[in-house]
């Protein structure tokens, strides 16, 4: 890079870059106004979610995070909905919070389950803000384990108490809830895939890193969760 000739080229060029680059404020609102109201009904998922995420193309948002690909497989949930029209009207949320991620002081993303339960964690960027959560008094967390089906912990949302949940306190709540989950089935001894078991012989804590969260209903929350190597 030494004997590379400085070319700064011209206003012009500069000019036309950041055209090409520039989100104006009244298309950042107009996108943001969309996504958050596009509503799933009757679309397949990943039909509804390309369409979603198309309109989030015009939002400087985190909506989604790249996990190093050389530390194995992200664990593949089904996402969670409403089964029947009560648990719709009950569930359904007309406004979908972003994705929390749990990125540490170093710009990594997530934490090992291990470290967040055992107070290893003091390294979480921004850990005193509140996580956005959307309100409610309670918060769901879901997991879609494949082979173990839908599971739930419900857990009091604090704001109530005129005390916000810090985005620290909402990763101990997700590890928790991992942790939960984890012993129920490794106490089980249940095992339906293989690729996927619980137990000493499979997946246990110390393979497991939390990398976030993704709200999919109203109160509902699923942990984003990768291994420690590939399942193939």
């Amino acid at each position: 890079m030494a004997h590379q000739v400085a070319n700064y080229r011209s206003w012009d060029n500069f000019k036309k870059a950041f055209t090409n680059h520039f989100i104006p404020a009244e298309v950042e609102l107009t996108s943001a106004n969309t996504m958050q109201t596009y509503h799933q009904d009757k679309l397949p998922f990943n039909e509804w979610y390309q369409k979603w995420s198309h309109r989030s193309m015009n939002l400087p948002l985190l909506l989604d995070l790249s996990v190093a690909t050389t530390r194995g497989t992200v664990l593949p949930q089904r996402r969670w909905i409403p089964a029947d029209e009560v648990d719709v009207r009950r569930y359904e949320s007309p406004v979908l919070q972003l994705p929390i991620f749990f990125i540490d002081s170093h710009g990594g993303g997530g934490f090992w389950l291990s470290d967040i339960l055992h107070n290893r964690d003091h390294n979480l960027h921004n850990a005193d803000s509140e996580a956005s959560l959307g309100g409610g008094t309670t918060v769901h967390i879901r997991i879609n384990w494949p082979g173990y089906g839908d599971w739930k912990r419900q857990i009091q949302n604090e704001t109530h108490l005129r005390k916000s949940i810090t985005l620290a306190r909402f990763m101990k709540l997700v590890g928790a809830s991992v942790e939960m989950f984890l012993n129920q089935w490794m106490a089980s001894g249940h095992v339906v895939d293989t690729r996927w078991g619980i137990g000493m012989q499979g997946i246990t804590q110390s393979h497991v890193k939390i990398i976030g969260a993704m709200h999919v209903s109203t109160h509902a929350w699923m942990p984003i969760i990768q291994f420690t190597w590939y399942v193939l």
